[in-house]
């Protein structure tokens, strides 16, 4: 197991967030790129809303850079700079089981969301953790589910205090959203940063509750 540094209090929602937004500035780079190949997508949206172009291009980066962006948020919860070239070398191997946990985890919180068999209260902390387990500790889509289960379910209100937190930034940034001409370009670069910043959020819990889990 990896560890990186001991922290017997975690910081709250609220300070880790901001830690991940300030994080953006020591990793710019990835975050600018990431920010704007999002852009691109919420410009296309606002051009011609009935077209699903804007969407499907929102979605294709955000499965291109998934690995990366998981990579970005283990690395950032760090007090680290890590190179650009490092978030995003990967492998096919590595793709596809991040790809394939990706897969699990959505269609696990579909099910449970429809069929009520685990209340989402219980399930999304469960899950919160398991793209950063198959990166971070290079195993399958079930072991990481096994692992993120292990280290979420005695963090599940600091799982959900992130989850807000982000949530109320979302709002608030489609609220600005609304204003026009300049509202979109606003909006998106917004949602990218609070993505990335909720990311290096999250990492930072898995971390924590990776030590306090021994």
């Amino acid at each position: 197991m990896t560890t990186h540094g001991s922290n017997t209090t975690w910081p709250g929602a609220f300070s880790s967030i901001k830690f991940g937004f300030q994080a953006i500035k020591k990793n710019s780079q990835f975050a600018i790129i990431y920010i704007a190949l999002n852009s691109i997508g919420g410009f296309l949206s606002f051009q011609n809303p009935k077209s699903p172009i804007g969407a499907l291009l929102s979605l294709a980066t955000s499965l291109i850079l998934m690995v990366a962006f998981t990579k970005y948020g283990l690395a950032t919860a760090r007090p680290e700079t890590t190179s650009i070239g490092e978030f995003l070398s990967t492998s096919v191997t590595e793709y596809f089981r991040v790809f394939g946990a990706l897969v699990v985890f959505v269609g696990l919180v579909i099910v449970s969301a429809i069929g009520l068999f685990i209340p989402l209260i219980w399930f999304v902390p469960w899950t919160t953790f398991i793209l950063f387990a198959v990166v971070d500790r290079h195993v399958g889509v079930f072991k990481s589910f096994w692992i993120s289960k292990q280290l979420g379910q005695h963090h599940k209100g600091k799982v959900w205090g992130i989850t807000g937190v982000s949530f109320l930034l979302a709002v608030a940034v489609d609220l600005i959203g609304m204003v026009p001409v300049i509202g979109w370009i606003i909006g998106a670069v917004a949602i990218g940063a609070i993505s990335l910043s909720t990311c290096t959020a999250a990492a930072r819990l898995y971390y924590f509750a990776e030590e306090h889990s021994r």
